[in-house]
Parts: structure tokens; C-alpha cells; sequence
């Protein structure tokens, strides 16, 4: 007796095998799939899909745990409403890549995770977020006022407006109060400034201290200032510290400088130094001390500081109260003679005086002269010969020098007749 053709069986081998046999080989008489079923299928002739959760060859295989709604295909197992959040493939075995997560991993992780590292089904930042973020995905900014990783640091309460600053590095985004400097508005102007962006120097503090907000001079003011930032003057007439001290009244218009008291104007007659407190040394008198005396007092003594004056009188042949007038050259015509006598012997002696003295200055002069000339030959040698000195020369000439007397403060008394 002769079977059925291999797909098929029964009476007149008229019933297909099932097609979910493998080969479509089935028993040629009671037609159960004699070889096993193709994968997905079950039963004696493979006609039963696969429970759900099952797939593959027998339903042997389990669908994956991360198929969405924990279905799948099943022959291939393929996820058929694809896959739960954090997984991929068809299959839906693989996890995320690195920085993606979500519904088939289809969302990048948050920049501002540290590392950008996420978790792969949350998309919760792994590592922390970075400075000025938190939140589980660091997706929130600081609130205003905080700055840096978790938000923890303070902005600067010396922004110039009060706890405004970068969420990230805590910056002063406008600027600073008067007073500080730097980016967070955290460090007071060095000494010797103050003010917006510590922009002004402090005045004429002591040592240079002055408060970095409003410039007021914390431990006083230089010599010579004065007001709360040290940046008067002191008043005329009064110097130093505090300007307590006052000029010497011995300055000119008591005008002194106003931080070391020194007369800027000079001094009185009778003062000299550096604060007119040193009296007129010997000889001289007047303002600052720059007269001298006529040197005729008497007994030579000096003249008064203040105003030149000889107070014990003037040496013989002078008069005035400061001894600066010679009596002789003064002296006047004899009261009886009559207004029409001339003092010709008085007048023709002083003429007669200065053209001898004149006389003598030339010939003193034209001899040095001549001997200027004749120097750059010969070398003089001298003798002395009583009142004169006589010069000789390799060439035998003689030259005479006169002895005259240069004294000009000494005057020539004339003796005049009663009869002239």
C-alpha cells in the first residue's frame, strides 16, 4: 500500500498538512505534524499560536522583559508595541547608550549633568549637576541669590544690587557697591581707595587710611588738612596737625605754609629762618634779615634788627639815624658869610681829590696792563726800595708800582680857612 504525498494525508490523501508544519510534513494518515512546527506554533498538528510571553520554536523562548505591555511576536519575538523607556531594539534587549534616554532611547541626557551622564530610563542626572543647576535631571537654575554646585553659595551681599549675581560663578552681573572690587564684588578697595570700582584715592589721610565706601579719613588727616576726608586746607594763619598751631607772628601778614609752618611770604624786619623765630645776625637788619647795617655805629656795634638804626650813636664823621651820612661831604657854608660868597677853596679841594684819586686808579691799571704784556717773555723779580717796589726783567727794563690805597669807605677831610 502506497502513503500520501509528503503535505498532505487522510482518506484519498485529500487534507493539506498544516502549513506551521515543519516542511509542511504531517502524518499521512492522522495528519499531526510529525517533525515538529515552525516556530511560534504549538499542538499536534500547529495549529496553536504561542502562549503570550512566549515565542520561537515549541515556545520555548520568553518574549523580553522590556517589551512594552510585555508582548511580542510569536514567531520572532520582535516587541510588538515596542519597548519599555531606557531600551532599544527590536527585541528590546539593549540598554541606552551613554547620554541618551527615554522612550527608544530616543532623549539626549541634560547638559548640565556633571559628565552629561543620565540615568538610561529617567534621564536623572548620575553624577550631580554641574554649578548653578539642581534638580534630578539639573534642569532647574538656582534660585535668586545662590550660585555654585547645588546651589549652596551666597551671592555677595556688596553687588551693587543687593544678592544679584550669576547662578553659575556667583559674578556680580551689575557691578559692585561702593567700596569692593572683583568679579563677586567680595574683596574692600586696597588703602588709599575708595568708592565705585575703588576708582578714588583717598585725600590727605593719615596713612592713607580713609573708609573704602565714602572716603572719610579713619585715623585723622596728614599735617595741614582738615574736614572729615581730609581735603581742606587748614585756614590761614594756623598749620599742623589738626590746624592747631598757628604761624609765627613774626611771618609776613602771618602767612605761613599749611603743613610744615614755614613763612611763605618771608619775614617781618628783624626775623630770618625757616619760621622767622631767628633774629637778624650781626650787621644786618630789615625784612628777612637782608639789609646790612652802614657799619658807622659807634663803638661798632650793630644796628637795630627792626630798622637800621644806631641806637648809641654814630662813630665820628657820620650822622643820621642809621650813621650812613659822612659830615664832611654834608658840611655846610660858614653862617656869616653873605649869599653871594662861593666856597671855592672847599668846592676846588673835593675836584682837586677825585681827579688825583682817578689819576692814580689810571696809572695803576695801565701798569698792570704792561705787565700782563710782558710777562709771556720774561719773569719778573721784585725789590723792595722803602715805600716802592721795583720790578726788573731779563731785558733790563724797570717798572714802577704805585702804592695807593683802595679803601673806599674812607673819606679825605678837608681843612678849610676862615678866610676863604
Amino acid at each position: 500500500m502506497k502513503g500520501c504525498h509528503q503535505r498532505f494525508f487522510g482518506g484519498n490523501c485529500s487534507a493539506k498538512c498544516s502549513i506551521n508544519c515543519i516542511n509542511n510534513s504531517c502524518h499521512h494518515v492522522e495528519g499531526h505534524c510529525s517533525g515538529g512546527c515552525n516556530a511560534g506554533w504549538i499542538g499536534s498538528n500547529c495549529s496553536q499560536v504561542c502562549p503570550d510571553g512566549h515565542h520561537g520554536v515549541n515556545c520555548s523562548d520568553t518574549c523580553s522583559s522590556y517589551c512594552l505591555a510585555d508582548t511580542c511576536d510569536h514567531v520572532t519575538g520582535v516587541c510588538v508595541f515596542g519597548c519599555d523607556d531606557g531600551y532599544k531594539g527590536q527585541l528590546c534587549r539593549e540598554r541606552c547608550d551613554y547620554s541618551w534616554y527615554g522612550k527608544n532611547c530616543s532623549m539626549e541626557c541634560y547638559t548640565n549633568c556633571i559628565n552629561k551622564s543620565c540615568h538610561y530610563i529617567t534621564g536623572n542626572c548620575l553624577g550631580g549637576c554641574k554649578p548653578g543647576w539642581i534638580g534630578l535631571n539639573c534642569s532647574q537654575a538656582c534660585e535668586k541669590g545662590l550660585y555654585g554646585p547645588n546651589c549652596s553659595e551666597t551671592c555677595s551681599e556688596f553687588c551693587k544690587i543687593h544678592i544679584d549675581c550669576n547662578h553659575i560663578d556667583g559674578k556680580c552681573s551689575t557691578g559692585c557697591r561702593s567700596g569692593y572690587t572683583g568679579s563677586k564684588c567680595d574683596r574692600k578697595c586696597v588703602d588709599g581707595l575708595y568708592g565705585q570700582h575703588c576708582s578714588y584715592a583717598c585725600s590727605s589721610c593719615l596713612n592713607d587710611k580713609c573708609d573704602p565706601v565714602d572716603g572719610v579719613c579713619v585715623m585723622g588727616c596728614d599735617d595741614g588738612y582738615t574736614g572729615q576726608r581730609c581735603d581742606k586746607s587748614c585756614d590761614a594763619g594756623v598749620f599742623g596737625k589738626n590746624c592747631s598751631d598757628k604761624c609765627n607772628a613774626n611771618c609776613k601778614d602771618q602767612s605761613c605754609d599749611h603743613r610744615y609752618g614755614n613763612c611763605t611770604k618771608g619775614c617781618g624786619a628783624g626775623w630770618m629762618g625757616f619760621n622767622c623765630s631767628t633774629e637778624c645776625t650781626f650787621g644786618w637788619h630789615g625784612e628777612d634779615c637782608l639789609k646790612a647795617c652802614s657799619g658807622n655805629c659807634a663803638n661798632k656795634t650793630t644796628c637795630n634788627r627792626f630798622n637800621g638804626t644806631c641806637s648809641g650813636g654814630c662813630e665820628t664823621s657820620f650822622t643820621g639815624e642809621k650813621c650812613d651820612r659822612n659830615i664832611a661831604i654834608l658840611m655846610p657854608a660858614p653862617s656869616d658869610s653873605s649869599a653871594s660868597d662861593v666856597p671855592y677853596g672847599y668846592i676846588t679841594g673835593l675836584v682837586v681829590s677825585i681827579i688825583f684819586n682817578v689819576f692814580q686808579c689810571g696809572v695803576l691799571i695801565a701798569a698792570r696792563r704792561h705787565y700782563m704784556k710782558r710777562g709771556e717773555n720774561s719773569s719778573p723779580h721784585y725789590m723792595s726800595h722803602g715805600n716802592q717796589t721795583t720790578a726788573t726783567t731779563d731785558d733790563t727794563h724797570t717798572y714802577q708800582e704805585l702804592n695807593t690805597s683802595a679803601n673806599i669807605n674812607s673819606y679825605q677831610n678837608l681843612s678849610f680857612g676862615s678866610d676863604l
